[in-house]
């Protein structure tokens, strides 16, 4: 009996390998529907049962959706997956929103050194457009606005990078950035660290590397401020404690769809 299950497990291992091959090759486009399970069984010499574990876990991997009335069928790729797996383990780990930024400094003073030799006219005027809406969402105390508008810069540097790859392999982090953008006293205007902003627009205009990463290190320092004290020892997974977060990005069940606005609206 176990050696029957150990095989049918083997068996529902290879359908789903030979099932992803054919998806990310392009024989099954997104939004094609898949073989019916008889039909696959038939073809890969296996049951019914075999098939339908394969598509569970090619559902679990994000690539297909069984949908009721129309079989199963491939999904638009999306990193929807990976961040939820990244967030997971983020949410496991011990980990302090301390932490987090600083990650964040690290990497974002590194992607704007390159972004100054990368990036083109078009990316600092959408920079510009962002730290304007940042700026003016603070002064008309526009919390959710400022936020939004605040997360759209920072990503307009790595926009600026121009590299496709990492636009897939960094998109999970977005919820990092997302999270430790908040102000820890949505009272206080100047917990935006609006001015710091500037600087690192500036360096990256006038193409000095060296002066981009400085500014967004720079910029980062506002964590080691005493008014960000609970806010750096606050672990990642109880960020939706902070009362900012309820306030600007919703209950956090919302974070989902929260990053899927924002997503949409870096890449207009």
């Amino acid at each position: 009996m176990l050696n029957g299950r150990h095989n049918s497990m083997k068996m529902s291992d290879r359908v789903v390998n030979e099932l992803q091959l054919a998806i990310v090759s392009g024989q099954y486009p997104a939004g094609t529907r898949l073989p019916t399970e008889s039909e696959l069984g038939e073809q890969h010499g296996v049951s019914r049962t075999v098939v339908r574990d394969a598509f569970r876990t090619l559902a679990s991997m994000g690539l297909v959706d069984v949908q009721q009335g129309r079989g199963t069928v491939v999904t638009v790729p999306s990193g929807g997956q990976v961040r939820q797996a990244l967030e997971l383990r983020m949410l496991r780990s011990e980990l302090t929103m301390g932490d987090v930024t600083e990650a964040r400094k690290i990497a974002e003073s590194a992607f704007a050194r390159e972004a100054a030799i990368r990036g083109t006219r078009s990316d600092w005027h959408a920079m510009e457009r962002s730290l304007r809406k940042f700026e003016e969402a603070v002064a008309r105390e526009a919390w959710s606005d400022a936020h939004q508008a605040h997360f759209r810069f920072h990503m307009g540097v790595l926009d600026a990078l121009h590299q496709p790859a990492l636009d897939i392999l960094l998109q999970p982090l977005q919820e990092m950035v997302l999270l430790t953008s908040l102000s820890p006293d949505l009272g206080r205007v100047e917990l935006w660290e609006v001015d710091s902003h500037r600087p690192i627009l500036d360096a990256l205009r006038a193409s000095n590397s060296e002066a981009a990463a400085e500014a967004v290190r720079q910029h980062f320092e506002y964590i080691e401020r005493p008014e960000y004290a609970t806010f750096r020892t606050t672990l990642f997974r109880e960020a939706h404690s902070l009362p900012t977060f309820g306030a600007v990005i919703g209950t956090y069940g919302d974070v989902e769809r929260k990053l899927e606005r924002v997503e949409s609206l870096h890449h207009q």
